[in-house]
């Protein structure tokens, strides 16, 4: 039996980030019945077996190197190496969760990536950007989605809307003559402040 020198060439691509699937397809002349030597660098295969293709990441960054030779019979081929530039995600933040009153509006900001989107949109001045101001009518959680590299990554802040109190005071309306008092009594809330202060006993 007289063989054709196996080839090992394969295509992949690159860059991908952090635990993506990168695809790699062999492209050689060698037949599926060959024994096909792969190495991916630590990575995890997903799927694919002998000539493939396989799917593979890495779950840490950098430079990783895939190379394959092929046996058919007696002969074999060089060996083949490819370089796949595995990019971090990045390390996205934003404020904390925040609470505000009916109306009121609160500013959310980002940071750690090099542009960010944010969703919903309700209640949001934009849509895109490291600081948006956040006007929600009720309580919202927001999805802020940063890239870098092409590579994203995301992180959630609650803004939490508290109604206004709806506060009372008994009587509305009293008349006194002058040197004797009268009690106003304030419910609804949990803490008051009255004003003007003059001849109140406490504001």
């Amino acid at each position: 039996q007289v063989y054709d020198t196996p080839t090992s060439a394969f295509t992949v691509n690159s860059p991908v980030c952090v635990s993506e699937d990168a695809t790699i397809t062999y492209s050689g002349n060698a037949p599926a019945n060959a024994t096909y030597n792969w190495s991916f660098d630590g990575g995890t295969i997903v799927s694919g077996t002998g000539q493939g293709p396989y799917t593979v990441n890495w779950n840490t960054a950098g430079s990783k190197n895939i190379t394959l030779q092929v046996d058919l019979g007696s002969c074999s081929s060089p060996v083949t190496t490819q370089t796949v530039t595995v990019n971090a995600l990045p390390t996205v933040t934003v404020s904390p969760d925040v609470a505000i009153c009916e109306g009121a509006s609160t500013t959310l900001t980002a940071a750690g990536a090099n542009s960010y989107t944010w969703s919903p949109t309700t209640g949001l001045s934009g849509s895109a950007g490291a600081t948006v101001t956040a006007s929600p009518t009720t309580t919202t959680n927001y999805v802020l989605t940063g890239t870098s590299n092409g590579c994203s990554n995301v992180q959630l802040v609650t803004v939490t809307v508290n109604p206004m109190p709806t506060v009372r005071v008994n009587p509305t309306s009293a008349s006194v003559c002058s040197g004797t008092t009268t009690t106003f009594t304030a419910s609804g809330a949990t803490s008051y402040a009255w004003s003007p202060s003059t001849d109140l006993s406490a504001t």
